[in-house]
């Protein structure tokens, strides 16, 4: 679940992050309070920019994006440090053949992604979206062949 705003936050300090997690996310404050285990004004007094005097734990940054389910929160994080974010998500362990056959087709799908890149259309305002989508689908996809080669080393 991403920021719940029609336009969404442009999240570029901790301050914004916590704000946007605590204002724009589906669980209400109370029930971020509760779920970080604190007093029930203290997200919304973490959240508010001019309480200088307050500033939000840094022990409960993790706590506060599971409970809200923000994981892009954590992507805008990597970003201000000039990185990346990507969620692992739960897979299951495939068998060696099957593992073989998922590298081939996504070594065959970033070729193709890479050519299409190449090509003039992706210079259009929808092709560049539709370039952007497919390379973050092979990046998800690649992040969950990771995770199955993990599972396997760690059986």
């Amino acid at each position: 679940m991403n920021c719940t705003l029609v336009r969404p936050c442009v999240v570029t300090t901790v301050q914004e992050l916590v704000q946007c997690a605590v204002h724009h996310s589906a669980l209400p404050p109370k029930q971020i309070a509760d779920a970080l285990n604190v007093k029930h004004g203290y997200p919304l007094d973490a959240a508010n920019p001019d309480r200088d005097d307050l500033a939000f734990q840094l022990r409960l940054l993790l706590p506060l994006i599971r409970a809200t389910k923000r994981y892009d929160l954590l992507q805008a994080l990597a970003g201000m440090a000039d990185g990346v974010f990507v969620r692992l998500p739960d897979v299951e362990t495939p068998a060696a053949d099957d593992l073989a056959l998922h590298v081939s087709r996504l070594a065959q799908s970033f070729g193709a992604l890479l050519q299409e890149i190449g090509a003039e259309s992706s210079n259009e305002p929808r092709a560049a979206v539709r370039v952007t989508q497919r390379g973050r689908d092979l990046i998800t996809d690649t992040a969950r062949l990771l995770a199955s080669v993990e599972r396997r080393r760690l059986a």
